[in-house]
């Protein structure tokens, strides 16, 4: 028989009390680093409240030590004691879930994050982790076949891998059990038992099945995606009960409640969405991706996983509600190189969707998936993707791929997929379907100055400062106002951030001064504040060409702003000389883009 076990923080030095009141007394008054754990044998079972109401405290313990070690060692044996008097499940466990809902409703009403109460969240979510293994015994323990389980002679040994790590000893099931040969018997028993057509339950497992995991669904519906560690610490805890239940319970119990939560008829998708009650938008769809549906790796478990992630960001797109919560589910599953084939795969059959919503949700995803492949996948899988879409006849899509390509553009080493996306750039800037669309025009301004820092310096200075220099000169002779400002701030922003790159002086005179002193005749009469920036950079880059003429002019008195060259570039250049100049640049454009034989 366990011991009733109870535990108090008390002071290094301070003597060992077997009196449980005392131990509680003194429990309150500690809360130094220098502390032990001591145990109190109580057989009193009218004590069982207050032991609990110690191990709640306990846990929630301000030092991370003392309450780490309070769910590894004091809460299994308390739970050892809960079992004895049948209250492991109606007490305990219960205790833990209820507080779990508490702290996450207080954390649903804040407007802003709230370290405490998604730290308590995290908290419960851990402890009930640490209680899944004793439950999964105590539902066996409980079952109207134990009986005739262990009398069997002959029983199938067990696979290493069948159960998941625990965080200590004291909460692994072969230690909960004590011998290998009984926890053989009890789980093939269970698992012959529930794969019957007609299951007959018992108390414990109807608690688990229809108490237990329903609350704790409910918990996640009520989180938003954007706590980040709560979402993990609940998918953690749902694939630590799938993988200690057993897939049958996972697939017959466990599934069937989560897609009871997460399917909603057609029509009234887009209004759950207005009002933010689309479950599909909330936790729930990475947890029951990440922590269910991968829990078991087989053919046919990843084909619902794909044909899942398939249809979420379909009814996402279609309902045109927050998309987080896929993009969550497939930076998760994206971390683990097992799964890239599965998403690009599954990405690929929305590329040819009817709906322009859904493909240009599918570019966005291919943009999340491109960082962490392989080169070989992003070339023959990613660019061909966002090429065909890039294609699209919706601007939508088109536009929803400028940032997919810088993105590539920012993180592969490849030469010759960074070739494939500039000529991809060019071709969003020269192609007749784009050229008239001063969204795409926009957004290609602005990729290019995000993209320009980190790029390869050949293709900056071969390509992007040159059509930088060209749009801005055809944007001084743009008419209308609204559109001449457009292009005007997205060139500030870009020329801000190309400002910070190192660059020739002979790029600075043939390219970024031109353009610039054409900015700034725009924002001139757009917006003199910018323009006025704009005049800085303009100096701070002709004090860069003055300083390299003074190094080649060592001894000479005359003045840097004679210097022909530079004030040809600042102040002098006509439009048709400028015309030439560019031409001439992007002449040589072209060769950057030719592909080796």
């Amino acid at each position: 028989m366990w011991g009733r076990v109870l535990l108090s923080l008390v002071r290094w030095c301070s003597p060992c009390y077997s009196s449980f009141w005392m131990i509680k007394q003194r429990r309150s008054n500690s809360s130094s680093e220098e502390s032990r754990m001591v145990f109190s044998l109580i057989e009193d079972a009218d004590k069982y409240n207050q032991g609990l109401d110690l191990l709640l405290n306990t846990l929630r313990n301000s030092s991370p030590a003392v309450s780490s070690t309070a769910r590894e060692v004091f809460l299994p044996a308390f739970a050892s004691w809960a079992q004895e008097l049948n209250r492991l499940e109606t007490s305990l466990v219960t205790a833990i879930v209820k507080r779990l809902e508490v702290a996450a409703v207080d954390l649903q009403r804040t407007s802003a994050d709230s370290y405490d109460n998604e730290h308590l969240v995290q908290l419960y979510c851990t402890s009930l982790q640490c209680l899944v293994p004793k439950l999964y015994i105590s539902i066996m323990e409980t079952a109207p076949f134990k009986d005739s389980a262990l009398a069997s002679e002959h029983v199938e040994e067990l696979q290493a891998s069948r159960f998941p790590t625990p965080s200590s000893a004291l909460l692994d099931v072969h230690t909960i059990v004590g011998y290998e040969s009984r926890l053989a018997r009890l789980v093939r028993a269970f698992e012959s038992h529930i794969s019957q057509d007609e299951v007959q339950s018992w108390d414990s497992l109807t608690w688990f099945t229809n108490e237990f995991i329903p609350r704790l669904i409910e918990v996640v519906g009520r989180l938003e995606v954007n706590n980040s560690e709560v979402t993990q610490k609940l998918c953690y805890l749902f694939f630590f009960i799938s993988r200690t239940f057993g897939e049958h319970i996972t697939e017959t119990k466990i599934k069937p409640k989560f897609q009871a939560v997460l399917t909603v008829p057609p029509d009234q998708a887009a209004g759950m969405a207005k009002s933010g009650q689309y479950p599909i938008t909330k936790a729930t769809l990475p947890v029951y991706t990440c922590g269910v549906l991968i829990s078991f790796d087989s053919p046919e478990n990843r084909n619902q996983l794909s044909t899942f992630l398939q249809e979420s960001l379909t009814q996402l797109a279609l309902a045109e509600a927050p998309t987080e919560s896929v993009q969550v589910a497939f930076s998760k599953l994206h971390s683990n190189s097992d799964y890239h084939d599965l998403l690009l795969a599954t990405l690929w059959t929305c590329v040819v969707h009817t709906q322009a919503s859904v493909r240009i949700l599918t570019a966005k995803l291919f943009e999340l998936l491109s960082t962490g492949l392989s080169e070989a996948l992003v070339s023959s899988r990613v660019v061909p993707a966002l090429i065909t879409l890039s294609g699209d006849t919706n601007v939508s899509v088109r536009v929803a791929t400028i940032s997919a390509f810088g993105t590539i553009l920012e993180r592969t080493p490849s030469k010759e997929v960074v070739e494939r996306v500039f000529a991809q750039f060019q071709s969003f800037l020269d192609d007749p379907l784009n050229k008239d669309e001063l969204i795409i025009m926009k957004k290609t301004i602005l990729t290019m100055g995000q993209v320009g820092p980190a790029s390869e310096p050949r293709f900056r200075d071969e390509f992007i400062l040159p059509r930088l220099t060209a749009i801005a000169h055809g944007n001084c002779n743009v008419v209308e106002e609204w559109k001449k400002r457009e292009i005007a701030m997205a060139l500030f922003e870009a020329y801000s951030a190309l400002s910070c790159c190192f660059i020739s002086v002979e790029l600075i005179q043939s390219a970024m001064l031109p353009g610039l002193r054409c900015l700034k005749r725009d924002l001139d009469l757009l917006s003199p504040e910018h323009a006025a920036v704009v005049g800085s950079m303009m100096k701070d880059l002709e004090n860069k060409v003055y300083g390299r003429e003074r190094v080649i002019s060592v001894g000479s008195t005359s003045p840097p702003s004679a210097t022909p060259g530079v004030q040809n570039s600042v102040t002098g250049d006509s439009g048709s000389s400028l015309k030439n100049k560019l031409g001439a640049q992007k002449s040589r454009v072209t060769g950057v883009f030719t592909r080796k034989k």
